[in-house]
């Protein structure tokens, strides 16, 4: 089934991209212990104590190898005494109660992480960000655009997408029965839009710009005065149940007008559901002590870890209280904290893209560019000569084409809540779209 086509003068491409973030960190500390939000199985909790104290004997041995010449064996004697030592405390620590029987007393005031405490989940706690770009597509001929790939609604592979959907419905009892053949019928739905056709010549859309309405002269303001002109650049923030591809007509109508817009998949528990991809494969991993099996991906050998739909009633508050408590106003506040770090996180991954350094940013990249848009037919072998999935130098050719100074703001819903208190930061964006915002997130400056 075929979602209707784009109405604008290009065709559109879309890619994905997940980066891990240049700084970890969980944002629901102030409401509840992000161990607590993600509570790991009793055999995960004990199998990542175990590993990370592989991975601290590990360092420790590592310290003590000798650069030039062996230790002294009163260097051995004082290193084996301390190590001695250490253990010793760390028994007493259990056997007095001081510490907790899955804890490791040397890692209970390291920040949280998925990856080291063997949760299944990562709800309000950003390692990667991920988004979707739907960007305006080369010219070719409609029998070459039928060799790329139309990406799936529902992503890939189609069961992860049908059980997300499912469960999200599921929540909602009986009254989810109706909804549940329209899921079914989505199994099949596809984007106008293709994975990893060749990005337009952004001097095309300054010669389908429209004549001012003044002087029939075309526009010399904004995005079209810029020379060598490139295309304007928006960033999507979804609302509630929602995720990279649920607004695909919205973002791909903006791209077939020569737009490139990064439609974001925020993991704050708002959205319907995401999988985290870690950054280290297990055998890199596990130097470090951080082989999870139960989370480790069979086909890319990469650590993750799924943030589903998440409702405040799993710790006891309401999703939507008529007169939310003061932890329930914080913990949406914590939500969108993390939306609004996901947006700076993408605005800087397009600013290293625009500034070529496409290189680092795809080779960080901790998902392939189209396989979670289409299956397996978008996989690089399976891709025409000109695909940016096929390339060894994709991303190249988009240096210095996207306008960065002037980027815009977009959301939906929760989304456009998110955009009203990004806009509130010191040097905001210059320009946004707020879409039906829910406002009852937003913060009330008479109140503050």
């Amino acid at each position: 089934m075929g979602l209707p086509p784009y109405s604008g003068p290009f065709k559109v491409g879309v890619l994905d991209l997940e980066i891990p973030v240049r700084k970890p960190r969980s944002f629901c500390n102030n409401v509840v212990n992000p161990g607590v939000l993600n509570k790991p199985a009793r055999k995960a909790r004990q199998w990542a104590k175990k590993q990370n104290k592989e991975a601290k004997k590990s360092r420790q041995e590592k310290q003590q190898e000798p650069s030039t010449s062996a230790p002294t064996s009163s260097t051995s004697t004082a290193e084996g005494a301390d190590a001695s030592t250490d253990d010793s405390q760390q028994q007493q620590a259990y056997n007095d109660g001081s510490c907790a029987e899955d804890d490791d007393p040397e890692e209970a005031d390291s920040p949280w992480s998925p990856w080291t405490t063997g949760s299944k989940t990562s709800t309000l706690h950003l390692e990667t960000v991920l988004f979707s770009i739907y960007y305006p597509a080369l010219p070719m001929p409609e029998d070459e655009v039928k060799r790329y790939p139309r990406a799936a609604w529902l992503g890939r592979p189609v069961h992860a997408g049908v059980h997300a959907l499912m469960q999200y419905v599921g929540q909602y009892g009986v009254f989810a029965l109706p909804a549940s053949p329209a899921v079914l019928t989505l199994i099949n739905a596809h984007l106008p839009a293709r994975v990893g056709p060749p990005l337009a010549d952004p001097a095309e859309v300054h010669k389908q710009s429209h004549p001012d309405r003044t002087n029939s002269d075309r526009p010399t303001i904004g995005n079209f005065g810029k020379q060598p002109p490139q295309f304007p650049v928006i960033i999507f923030s979804h609302g509630l149940a929602g995720n990279r591809l649920s607004y695909s007509q919205y973002c791909g109508e903006l791209a077939s007008m020569g737009i490139i817009v990064a439609a974001i998949e925020h993991r704050d528990g708002s959205g319907v559901s995401s999988i985290v991809r870690g950054e280290e494969a297990p055998e890199k991993a596990k130097q470090g002590g951080l082989h999870l099996p139960h989370i480790g991906h069979k086909s890319s050998g990469r650590m993750k870890a799924s943030v589903p739909y998440f409702t405040f009633e799993k710790i006891g508050l309401q999703s939507f209280a008529t007169d939310p408590s003061e932890r329930e106003v914080n913990l949406r506040r914590d939500q969108i904290e993390m939306r609004q770090e996901e947006i700076e996180e993408t605005v800087y991954v397009l600013n290293e893209i625009n500034a070529g350094r496409r290189y680092e940013i795809v080779q960080r990249s901790t998902r392939n560019l189209g396989t979670k848009l289409a299956g397996h037919a978008a996989r690089a072998r399976n891709q025409p000569s000109g695909s940016l999935i096929g390339s060894d130098r994709p991303l190249e050719d988009w240096k210095g084409k996207l306008d960065m100074e002037v980027p815009t703001l977009c959301g939906h819903s929760f989304g456009g809540a998110t955009v009203i208190e990004m806009m509130r930061k010191p040097n905001p964006v210059p320009m946004a779209m707020v879409l039906d915002p829910w406002v009852e997130p937003v913060r009330d400056p008479s109140k503050q």
